[in-house]
């Protein structure tokens, strides 16, 4: 089985050398995988350290900035795996985490890594919590945590979303299509360590909005 690692990153020459090493010495079991590096516009140093440190990855660029959605459609579009795995650039996930999701895997199936809603700024943990509410209340499911950034899918299954969010707010589409779908989703808990806005975090409340009118549209969608 081969493994595609969609890295989608802007803005992050602090910390974009660390999870790219961290990625490329992960555990995944014995698979083979493909990084693939979504620049999503970057006017820092991001751009340069990609293109200076010769790591093993494949880039992939945006001249502008567009999102993160719009930066993890482009790497499907790349993707030459078996299986897409979403990683942030950031230090917020660990890719040590790899083998309790793949260890998860049992065909068909989905799985998120979920977080624990005890870390973090508190406004961002009830959004995150209410995003699950919403999401169980109008799509089914047990969900807790659609926001996270671990989700490990089939590809065949990924082409068959048609995702066209540009934002966060993709978290929604892609959870609310899956769920439409049927598609069974396991959840694993994961470490996570959330960093602050002065570390760089860029989800904003609007992005929260944002997920929610996704997530209504999709429910108005199926209804008519």
């Amino acid at each position: 089985m081969k493994i595609t690692i969609l890295i989608p990153t802007y803005n992050e020459e602090e910390t974009i050398a660390k999870v790219v090493e961290a990625v490329l010495h992960a555990d995944t079991l014995g698979n083979e995988t493909q990084i693939i590096v979504i620049d999503d516009g970057s006017t820092d140093k991001t751009q340069e350290i990609l293109r200076t440190t010769h790591l093993p990855v494949t880039v992939l660029r945006h001249e502008k900035n567009s999102g993160k959605g719009k930066a993890v459609r482009t790497g499907l579009a790349a993707a030459e795996g078996d299986y897409i795995l979403i990683q942030d650039a950031d230090l917020e996930y660990n890719p040590e985490e790899y083998p309790k999701l793949i260890a998860a895997i049992t065909g068909d199936n989905v799985v998120y890594g979920t977080r624990s809603y005890r870390q973090g700024y508190i406004h961002y943990r009830i959004g995150a919590y209410l995003l699950a509410l919403v999401t169980r209340i109008l799509h089914g499911g047990t969900l807790r945590d659609i926001y996270t950034c671990y989700k490990l899918l089939p590809k065949r299954i990924a082409d068959r979303l048609c995702l066209s969010s540009n934002g966060f707010e993709i978290e929604a589409e892609l959870t609310g299509k899956l769920l439409k779908m049927n598609v069974s989703i396991t959840e694993v808990p994961i470490i996570y360590h959330p960093r602050s806005f002065t570390q760089g975090k860029k989800i904003r409340a609007q992005d929260a909005w944002k997920g929610l009118l996704v997530l209504f549209r999709l429910w108005r969608d199926r209804m008519i």
